[in-house]
């Protein structure tokens, strides 16, 4: 017996034939039941017909070889433990960090506390730089003068004869 579908369906249109229904969506004949038969609207389907497009369409999927062959790449649950081992646990690492605290001061234990003692400066870095040249001209400046007092000691002292 072969399947006569209507060639101008309309949505949601049924057919029904050999105790099977379909129901147009609008693009092709989707079975109302639980295999998922998709069929195109053309010429009637034998039966034949109808199990040869199915069957085109699942040659599309892998074989159970293919299948087995493909989580044969996959890592084994022991791969995995493995792997993860090499990674702290949570725990690990909150004791980890709870040991770098506990080696700062306590007045320093927290960064608030740093930011504190920083002077909640956002720029430190460059204020800290700022600092050192200005200290630095300062150094120069008064070696400087120490070295032209020193010499114009030097030549007094010269001229006493001293």
């Amino acid at each position: 017996m072969s399947l006569n579908f209507p060639d101008a369906p309309s949505v949601n249109d049924e057919y029904s034939a050999e105790g099977r229904t379909w129901t147009w969506d609008g693009t092709v004949w989707l079975a109302n039941e639980t295999s998922s038969a998709i069929l195109t609207v053309g010429s009637p389907m034998s039966y034949n017909e109808l199990t040869d497009e199915l069957s085109i369409d699942l040659t599309n999927y892998d074989t159970s070889s293919e299948v087995d062959t493909k989580l044969a790449s996959y890592d084994t649950s022991s791969e995995v433990d493995t792997k993860l081992a090499n990674y702290d646990t949570s725990t690990e690492v909150d004791n980890k960090i709870a040991d770098l605290v506990d080696a700062a001061p306590g007045t320093l234990d927290t960064l608030n506390e740093l930011a504190l003692a920083l002077g909640n400066d956002e720029n430190f870095s460059t204020t800290v730089v700022n600092a050192i040249s200005a200290n630095s001209l300062d150094i120069l400046a008064n070696a400087e003068a120490i070295e032209a007092s020193s010499g114009s000691l030097t030549n007094t002292l010269m001229m006493m004869g001293a």
